[in-house]
Formats: C-alpha cells, structure tokens, sequence
C-alpha cells in the first residue's frame, strides 16, 4: 500500500507498520500494573449487569421509544383489538360457564338451557362484554406501560417496584369501565330477558338507582384485577424467557410460545379467583336495594355451597380462559409488532432525517440536534426482524438494549434519541461492489451466498440491514458536531466489498467511513475492532486506502479461521482475562492514536470477548467491558477525536443479560459525555 508521509510511520512499543507481521499475544507474557484503569461498572450504575440478581427483565421493560407517548397509544390500541379478536370466539363458553355460576347446573344443563333458547339468544349481550373487554383490555395493556414510565421517571423506586406500582394502578383504572361490566352480568342472565331490551336499554334502566348502582361489587373487582394484573404482567414475559430458542424465535413459534403463555397465565389466575367471581355475579345480579359487603356475600356462598361448590364449573373457566387469554396474548403482540413498524414508517415521514442518498460530509445537522440533550443515541425499532426458528442471532437485542437503557433511566427517550432512515445503493455502494448491494436489496442473492452469511434473505432481513448501516452513518454525522454518539445497533465487519459472511450483509463501519473521507482527500478515520473476531470485511475493504487505519484485537484461533490483514492485527491466545487484555490495549492504542493521529475513530464495541459469550474465546468480565470501553473512549476524548460507537458481536440465550452487556458501552459513553460537560 502506498503510504503518504507521516500517516503510517509507527513506532515503539510494536511495529505497526502495514506489512508489519500479525502479533499472537499469550496471556502469559503481559501483566497490568496494581492499579486499575477505573472504577468498576457497579459504582457508576449499580449492580445492573447481575443478570437474575436484580430483578425486572430487558423484554419486560417499558416499552419506550423516541415517540413515548406514541408508543403508549399503541399499547392502548394492540390490547383492544386483542380483546375484540378474542372475547368474538369466547363468548359462547363464557354465557355457558356464566349459567353455571348463577344456577348451580352442570355443564350440560346450561348448555342444554341455551339450545333451549335458540340462537337469536346465544350472543345476546355481546355488545357489553365486548364493548367492555375493549375498553379494559385496552386500559390494562396500555395504562400499565404509561403508569410504570411515569413511576420510573418521577419516583426512585426501583424497575421492579415501578412495574408492580403500574400493574396495581392498571387494575384499578380497568375498574372505571365496570357499568359495562354489571350490566353484562343482568344481560346474560335469562330471568332479566324481558326486563332489559338491550345493553344501552340496560345501562339506561339503572340510572334511576343513582350512579353507586352502576358499581355494585366493586370490591370484587378490585380484588381480582390488581393482583390478577401483578401476577400476568410479572410472570408474561419471563415465561418466554425460559423457553427455549426454537419455541420463540420465528413467526409461527414465537406465536404458539405467545398464546400458551398467555393461555397458562390467564386459566391460572381465573381458577385462582375463581370464587371472587362467582360472589362478584351474585352482588351484581341485584338491581336496587342494600349493598352487601363481600365478604358477607362469599361466606354465605361458602357456607351454602362449600368450598367445591365455589369452584363449580372452574374447568369450562379454565378452557374459557385458556383460550381466551392465549387469542389476547398472541393477537396483542402481533398487534403491537404491526402497530411499531406502521408508526415507525410514519414518523419517519414526519420527522427531521437525514437523506442518506446524497448525504454530504458537510450537511447541516442542526435542525436535527437541536432538541436532542445530552449523549445522542441512535436507535430504531426497525433494527430488529423476524428470523426463522431456533436462529442462534439473537435478533431481539437491539430493541433489548434500548429497552435496558430506559428501564434503568440511563437514557432519557425524549431527548437523547434520534432515528435513522434507510442506507441507499448509493450509500452503500461507497464500501461495496453496487451490483452486489442492489442483487441483497432485491433478494437476488445466491443461497450459497446467503448460507455463507448465516441468514436466508426477506424483506424484513433487507430493511433492518438498511437501517443498521443508516443508523451508523447517522452516528458519525451527528458525532462530527457533537464529539461523542452511539448506535444501538452495528458493527458488521465480516461483509466485504462484493459479499456477506458470519451474519454481516452489509459493513456499516465500512460505509461511515467511506462516507467521512469520501470528500476529503486528507480527512482520516481510526477503526478501532474489537470484537472477538477479526474485522476481515473491513480490513479487506480499506486494503487500498491509506486514509483509514484499521486495528483489530481478537482472538487469533477464532473465525474467520482465514484472516485478512488489518494495518494492525493483535490476535490474542485463548483465555485471556481483564487484566491481560487491558495492558494490550493500554500498549497500542494510544500509539496508533499518537501516530496515525486520526480525524474520527469508529469503535466496535463487540462484546463476544466476554467470558460468557457462545462463540468467544476470551474471559472479560461485565467490570472488564466496562473497564475497556472507558479506556477506550477516554483515550479518544481527551485527544479530541470525535467518536461514534457500534455494539458489534455478542451471543448469549440469555436475551436480558446480553442486552445489558451490549449496553455497557453506552453507559460508558454516557459518563464518559457527562464529564465532557
């Protein structure tokens, strides 16, 4: 490679001159001195990267996103529209199981009782139940994610506290649909069929008993929705959680793994309160007249029926609600991943962004910076696809670290996230052969190419890939004015100039980089890998180009098991642990900064170097990742070199802790950006 003068000419401690030997470091061979580089990850942000010690999962975070109040609606919408789907095919069981809890009968008198009646009657009084279910559906789904939002923001408890705070105050703004409710209960009930014409006759009737009338049980209610709510919301997505890959990852298992989910919660919790149910139908089958106590109304039952007459017909309940609460869970998350890609394409109408066809290096960002406080994060539901089952990418992550940095207040979604457009063939095509960049748009790719990169090609697979690298170039753009951003996605340094490999399709650190030099003939760029495996794509990318240093630490014996040459390889032994690890960086980087003296570092922040990682090599800790990415970020900060971040490889079952150790690096960022200030 031709090398202008004064850009490669590195020296001591090791040679890094382009053609300079990869160096294999043995952990042996290097020690740190006593001190640390810094202060553990714990004193800044408590002990977050604990995994099942601290309580409150990634997946089961508030869903927040640059659009807050946007998201909560569409919580609003996706519980509503569950209820429709699922209270249209239930509420036959439910009118059986009803007859039984008033009358006392079997399931074949009460089924035996309805025929009798005909089918003009079986959906008299759906209109209640429906109007009702949509209305408290709605408001337990969405009121749960905005009131444990609000407690987060305005109160210290912690994300667990909040959350069961949310699911409590959810149970009780569901209670304030109870006339449709009561009046559900007289509609379904044969000996008020001539009483009441129909819902809205109904609700009209009983304004005469003043309005506690309409809230007669209202106790009851309350008994069964708050700790109802608690148990559903604390155990719906941990449940997930534990299953394994293969139930959960792909369209079709991830839906069967989302209704037996909901249909397990649901029939458990409607058989736990089951009896609170049966005293809440006979309180409310009352028009007019005293109000009873419920505790007076369950003992009388109990007594009159003993305890296995409280729980007659329980197993229709259980069918009811099995089936019904699996339609609620599976109709509402597929509702809700409908609703976020929908609101996404609009608000990427309607919002500033950048146009990444024709982004110039000198483009005004300050339209879009100008709300934007403290460290900008770039981030897009959009980053993240359906892949097929069992897939061992863990695709979720990216939503998983931004749902991990709002969950622990680290971040402020309001004002510190910005969203990216797609990458273009153009944008693109700066690192790539564009031939190959519009075959992968167009799913034109071979399946020997697509074998190679570990992923079979779709639209969603497309776009999120487009989105990835936008977001990247977005990040360097917005670090240009602002010093310091990060992305929650990136770091595909396995893709080449005319291929994908290793689950990279297109190198996002690649495209930035072109993007930044591509009009300056003197502008240089660092790119810093230190992922666990080598930056082959990248290195093979800028071969030719002596305006960007590449310097990648990995673990030699690890893939790509054919490397390429990087101006600086640092391939480690197997085993290395923090200390080893810190003193090589501690003796490169801030040489390769010293000489190289770059315009902008790109960093990859992978964190399959971690001890627990599937596909690593290596034995960083959670306080290692932590002590590498302040190093790192610090040696750039304080030589002045704008920096953008990506979170590279990780690999993890455990989507929760992995999300959290992907975030490591933006809380590093976050600190390190607090005392810039």
């Amino acid at each position: 490679m031709d090398t202008p003068t004064g850009t490669r000419r590195l020296s001591s401690p090791f040679d890094l001159r382009p053609n300079a030997p990869r160096l294999v470091l043995k952990f042996s061979e290097v020690s740190l001195p006593a001190h640390s580089l810094d202060t553990p990850l714990e004193d800044h942000f408590g002990p977050i990267m604990k995994g099942h010690e601290v309580g409150g999962t990634a997946v089961d975070a508030v869903r927040a996103s640059p659009q807050t109040g946007v998201d909560e609606w569409r919580e609003y919408v996706a519980g509503g529209g569950a209820a429709l789907v699922a209270i249209t095919i239930t509420f036959p069981i439910n009118k059986t199981m009803f007859r039984q809890q008033v009358h006392n009968i079997s399931p074949a008198e009460a089924v035996r009782q309805l025929r009798v009646e005909g089918g003009m009657h079986l959906y008299r009084g759906l209109l209640s139940p429906l109007l009702m279910k949509i209305s408290t559906q709605s408001i337990m789904f969405g009121s749960y994610f905005q009131y444990s939002r609000l407690i987060q923001e305005h109160t210290h408890l912690t994300p667990t506290y909040a959350k069961l705070m949310g699911a409590v105050l959810a149970g009780v703004s569901e209670a304030c649909m109870m006339p449709l409710e009561r009046v559900q209960v007289l509609m379904q009930d044969s000996k008020f069929h001539t009483q009441f014409r129909n819902t809205p006759h109904a609700l009209y009737s009983i304004r005469v008993y003043g309005l506690r009338e309409y809230y007669r049980g209202l106790s009851a209610i309350l008994l069964r929705n708050c700790p109802g709510n608690v148990i559903f919301f604390g155990s719906r997505e941990r449940i997930k959680a534990a299953l394994p890959d293969t139930w959960t990852t792909g369209t079709y298992a991830s839906n069967i793994s989302d209704f037996f989910g909901g249909a397990f919660l649901g029939a458990l919790i409607s058989t736990m309160f089951y009896p609170v149910n049966v005293t809440k139908t006979h309180l409310q089958l009352q028009v007019g007249g005293p109000f009873l106590q419920f505790r007076a109304v369950f003992k009388m039952l109990l007594e009159e029926r003993g305890l296995r007459g409280m729980f007659r017909g329980v197993h229709i309940n259980y069918t009811r609600s099995f089936l019904s609460w699996g339609i609620i869970n599976v109709s509402y998350e597929n509702l809700s991943h409908l609703l976020r890609h929908a609101l996404a394409e609009i608000m990427s109408w309607t919002r500033l962004t950048i146009p990444f066809s024709t982004a110039p290096a000198s483009l005004d960002l300050s339209p879009i910076l100008q709300g934007i406080r403290g460290l900008p994060i770039i981030h897009t539901e959009s980053y993240v696809c359906r892949l097929p089952p069992g897939h061992r990418f863990q695709m979720r992550k990216f939503r998983g670290v931004f749902q991990s940095l709002v969950q622990d207040r680290v971040i402020d979604a309001k004002t510190q996230v910005i969203e990216p457009l797609r990458a273009s063939v153009e944008l693109a095509g700066l690192a790539h052969d564009t031939q190959y960049v519009e075959r992968f748009y167009a799913g034109e790719t071979s399946r020997e190419e697509q074998r190679r990169t570990g992923f079979e090609w779709s639209h969603g697979l497309a776009s999120r890939v487009r989105y990835e690298t936008g977001g990247t170039v977005l990040s360097t753009r917005i670090s240009l004015e602002r010093g310091l951003s990060c992305s929650t996605g990136g770091g595909t340094h396995h893709a080449g100039p005319d291929y994908g490999s290793g689950y990279c399709l297109i190198n996002d650190i690649a495209v930035a980089a072109m993007n930044l030099i591509r009009n300056d003939p003197n502008f240089k760029v660092l790119i810093i890998d230190l992922d666990v495996h080598q930056g082959d794509g990248t290195a093979l990318i800028f071969e030719n180009e002596p305006r960007v240093f590449t310097l990648s630490v990995h673990a030699e014996k690890n893939f790509p098991f054919r490397k390429q040459k990087s101006d600086l390889d640092l391939g480690l032994e197997d085993g290395l642990q923090d200390n080893e690890y810190l003193q090589v960086l501690q003796e490169h980087i801030p040489v390769v900064l010293d000489q190289f003296r770059p315009d902008f570092v790109l960093y990859d922040a992978g964190v399959d170097v971690h001890e627990a990682d599937a596909l690593g090599r290596l034995k960083l800790s959670d306080n290692g990742l932590w002590r590498r990415d302040m190093f790192i970020l610090k040696e750039c900060m304080k030589r002045g070199v704008p920096t953008s971040t990506v979170i590279g490889g990780g690999y993890d079952k455990d989507l929760e802790v992995l999300s959290r150790r992907h975030s490591i690096i933006h809380r590093a960022a976050i600190k390190i950006h607090s005392q810039m200030q």
